[in-house]
């Protein structure tokens, strides 16, 4: 009896953590879809608003240059959905990104971050 319930634990489960995806920050997906499928296991999950749940996982799912730069982060970056969101934007946005058609997408903050730039 004096065993916890593990679905009430805050943590990613063994199911989530077999999920087959890593992202690099070179190959494969681009930072916005990295982030998506991060807020889709969420959703399922039952945490789209738990940020502390959310940050917790991502890292789990680096790998490469993108695992060692999040190393580099700073501990407030790591441990907050918000302030990591961003700094993936930063470092993987550029000013534009070739999704797998062909097309553009330009990164919503580059505009925001160079409209705020004084001439």
């Amino acid at each position: 009896m004096g065993e916890s319930d593990p679905s009430s634990h805050n943590t990613p489960s063994e199911d989530i953590l077999a999920e087959e995806f890593e992202f690099d920050g070179a190959d494969g997906m681009s930072y916005q879809e990295f982030l998506q499928r991060i807020r889709r296991i969420a959703f399922r999950e039952g945490k789209s608003r738990d940020s502390a749940w959310m940050v917790e996982l991502a890292p789990l799912h680096l790998s490469g240059d993108a695992l060692t730069w999040y190393e580099t982060l700073e501990a407030d970056v790591q441990e907050d959905w918000h302030l990591f969101r961003k700094a993936m934007a930063r470092q993987y946005g550029g000013n534009a990104e070739t999704k797998a058609d062909g097309q553009y997408q330009i990164d919503p903050l580059s505009l925001i971050t160079s409209e705020l730039r004084v001439p």
